[in-house]
């Protein structure tokens, strides 16, 4: 079924606005149901169909919406239903069709979660996971699943948020009663800090030489590595590329990359090394999943000799898709490069948010600190 705000502009009040109202169909009740809220076409975003951000009130209206879609769907519900899988698939499905306001960044790991639950079900030879099954022995145990199938912290981390989300939604909409995802027991996860690390430019350029010309499937994601490293760009947004982005003056060619997290647009000067892989595969680098391309940059990694002890493990082994971005404001910060144009080039919005990027240690701070003239 469809439930979505719609602003009905047939017969504004004399001040200009319009009301907003809940498009129901199917439904054996009214199509159109009325809101209390008044705001001006301006203020409205059609695509999302929501207030625009900045918009008066926008964030307290806006949750209201999602409030009401929520509670008008549950009552519509066949019967309702008892799976939480079932309602991840469901919203995902929505979120497709544009009928919340997330943008793809946010619902497209949904269909992994969905995933990692049914196999959990089969795990414990069960045909579903029901919202009443979710207890916090449960939750303990699916989080020991995930650790043993192998996937990394951040990984299991997402799926826990997920987890509490879906239960969280499944309540709103009269699907179950049950609140233990809301129980302090039941927490979210923050993976440690300490295994987050960034390539040297040396490191890169091993990275650059390791010779895949006859592995395609581990050139590809080198390729990618590469790419995003000098674009300072997330793994979504590597797949994006595309030749109208780049743009020429004065003789340099750009890249305008718009981040799909964000939605901040930044400018990145384009190395002639970065143009020559960009001809090598016409421009696209084809999508994969992250676990997947994940997995093939360790190996490429481990082939550079990128083995430097880093608690106990080799460094290879915490290579991620994300290092490349990681990696690269790292190395700028080092090479002294402003922090507002790191901000641009990489498409944050805060100076807070791309400070979690630096992670360089004391001695390369104390580096670049020695050149001041303070210390001259």
């Amino acid at each position: 079924m469809t439930v979505r705000p719609i602003l009905w502009k047939h017969h504004p009040r004399k001040d200009g606005s319009c009301n907003i109202k809940i498009y129901v169909n199917p439904t054996t009740g009214p199509k159109y149901r009325r809101t209390d809220f008044h705001i001006f076409p301006k203020d409205w975003d059609e695509n999302t169909s929501r207030l625009k951000k900045g918009a008066p009130l926008a964030i307290k209206i806006n949750a209201q919406l999602d409030s009401q879609v929520h509670r008008i769907m549950g009552e519509h519900l066949d019967g309702g239903s008892s799976s939480l899988i079932d309602l991840v698939g469901n919203f995902h499905q929505e979120c497709k069709e544009g009928l919340h306001a997330l943008s793809q960044q946010t619902w497209r790991s949904y269909p992994s979660f969905k995933n990692k639950l049914t196999a959990f079900a089969r795990f414990k030879g069960k045909e579903d996971i029901a919202f009443d099954d979710v207890t916090i022995p449960l939750y303990l145990e699916f989080i020991r699943w995930l650790r043993g199938t192998g996937v990394g912290e951040h990984a299991v981390a997402t799926n826990v948020k997920h987890l509490k989300k879906f239960m969280n939604l499944g309540f709103d909409l009269g699907l179950h009663s049950s609140e233990i995802q809301r129980q302090k027991a039941f927490k979210s996860l923050k993976p440690e800090t300490a295994r987050k690390i960034y390539l040297t430019p040396e490191e890169i350029e091993d990275f650059r030489k390791v010779d895949l010309s006859d592995q395609p499937h581990l050139r590809q994601e080198q390729d990618r590595f590469l790419i995003s490293y000098y674009f300072v760009l997330r793994y979504a947004d590597s797949v994006l590329i595309d030749r109208k982005n780049f743009v020429e003056q004065n003789g340099r060619t750009y890249y305008r990359n718009t981040s799909s997290k964000t939605r901040v647009t930044g400018f990145i000067p384009v190395k002639p090394l970065v143009t020559d892989i960009l001809e090598r595969i016409d421009y696209h680098i084809a999508p994969t999943s992250n676990q997947k391309a994940n997995d093939k940059v360790k190996m490429i990694a481990a082939r550079a000799g990128i083995d430097d002890d880093v608690n106990g493990e080799p460094k290879w082994s915490l290579v991620t898709t994300h290092t490349a971005r990681r990696s690269a404001a790292t190395n700028l910060w080092l090479a002294g490069v402003p922090l507002p144009e790191i901000m641009q080039m990489g498409g944050w919005k805060t100076e807070h948010q791309m400070k979690r990027y630096l992670v360089a240690s004391g001695i390369e701070l104390a580096k670049v600190s020695a050149g001041r003239a303070f210390f001259g």
